[in-house]
């Protein structure tokens, strides 16, 4: 992908935890990542784009299905690689002349999705934005959630997933489990 990252722009953000709004926000892990999506829309319109085209190839489009096709998508798109995660992080403190990130440090979610590597926040904050998009354009209905399934404590190593519920039903969608729910199990064939 041969595109230009525009820089983020210097502003207050909001702080990403359960319950509160993924775009234009930061999710402070090692590094506040920030769901970039006025800076580089583009990119997060090039994966829309690549959901758009895999869910137009269907006939049943439910939501279990948009779920899992925002899952598949954002798995290809952000390859799960610790050690290029890693990598990616000392680039950038490198570049900014410091030893190493801190959580107060911010980096747009757009720069892993170009450079197509990261770890669950990455995958959380790329599918959770997938499906705000697709309800802005009214695609789907439903509240999306960033959550950590290990209790409500908020530290910088914590897993992280997405919670998407729509019409009594819970979803869940992770980089390690793929999509689940708490009423059926789902499996689809790609």
């Amino acid at each position: 992908m041969n595109v230009k990252l525009s820089p983020l722009q210097s502003r207050e953000r909001h702080v990403i935890e359960e319950g509160t709004e993924v775009l234009g926000g930061v999710l402070q892990t090692r590094v506040g990542v920030v769901v970039d999506f006025d800076e580089n829309p583009d990119i997060y319109y090039g994966v829309l784009s690549d959901i758009d085209d895999r869910l137009a190839k269907r006939s049943d489009v439910s939501t279990s299905v948009i779920l899992k096709t925002v899952e598949a998508v954002v798995g290809k798109k952000i390859n799960h690689y610790p050690r290029g995660y890693q990598h990616i992080l000392s680039n950038e403190a490198e570049s900014q002349s410091i030893r190493r990130l801190e959580p107060t440090h911010e980096m747009g979610l757009s720069k892993f999705v170009h450079l197509e590597v990261g770890i669950c926040h990455q995958h959380t904050l790329l599918s959770a934005t997938m499906l705000r998009l697709l309800q802005e354009r009214g695609d789907i209905g439903g509240t999306v959630s960033v959550e950590s399934p290990r209790g409500n404590k908020w530290y910088a190593d914590r897993h992280t997933n997405v919670a998407f519920s729509e019409g009594g039903e819970n979803f869940t969608v992770n980089v390690a489990g793929g999509v689940t729910s708490d009423v059926r199990t789902l499996a689809f064939i790609w």
